[in-house]
């Protein structure tokens, strides 16, 4: 579950187009990397997408065709920033109780 609030921002550092899908990489600002692993969700300019690697404090993500003509992340061009938020987790969830 997002809660809907922007935790950080992050710098695409690369962007790798494939045949059937587009690899993005961001760098992580150092709050947001605790406890992340690869298959965790992460919602990259307001999209819940998987993390496929992690690799220090930069991440990656792959979108698909699909994600990318329906979503605003078609447009996102390396070197831009986009907006990010972690899944709340259980404690999180427990405490707004």
């Amino acid at each position: 579950m997002f809660t809907g609030i922007v935790q950080g921002t992050a710098k695409v550092v690369s962007i790798d187009e494939k045949p059937n899908f587009r690899t993005h990489v961001v760098e992580l600002p150092e709050h947001m990397l605790d406890g992340l692993e690869t298959g965790a969700s992460v919602a990259h300019n307001g999209c819940c997408l998987t993390v496929t690697e992690i690799d220090g404090a930069r991440i990656s993500f792959d979108l698909m065709k699909e994600t990318l003509r329906i979503t605003n992340l078609g447009a996102v061009r390396q070197g831009t920033w986009s907006t990010l938020s972690a899944r709340q987790s259980s404690a999180m969830k427990l405490a707004a109780i």
